[in-house]
């Protein structure tokens, strides 16, 4: 099956932004925004499994609230959003093999 990213990638790719997160949130820890959006990367990791719309929501998330950031932490929100956009291609394909396949 062809696939445009595998869960371990996508797992890989949410632990270096997490990882990313944390050092931003070191060197400015009074940024509370910032901090807020934290929970939602974490829970990135659990998208892998579930229905595309989650993905979509949270894709939707990161879109909106990158305007609110400087150019670093807006690259990592942009990073985040193209990973999504990922996982939101690979859910199609998902389910076009599966709807196309005959019993």
């Amino acid at each position: 099956m062809t696939s445009i990213i595998s869960k371990e990638r996508f797992l890989s790719q949410v632990k270096k932004a997490q990882h990313k997160h944390a050092q931003m949130l070191q060197s400015c820890p009074s940024d509370q925004s910032f901090r807020a959006i934290g929970p939602r990367i974490y829970d990135l990791r659990k998208l892998y499994d579930r229905e595309k719309i989650y993905a979509v929501k949270q894709m939707q998330y990161f879109r909106q609230y990158q305007r609110l950031f400087t150019k670093e932490k807006r690259a990592l929100m942009v990073t985040i959003t193209e990973l999504l956009q990922k996982l939101i291609l690979h859910k199609k394909l998902e389910s076009n093999k599966k709807s196309t396949k005959h019993p």
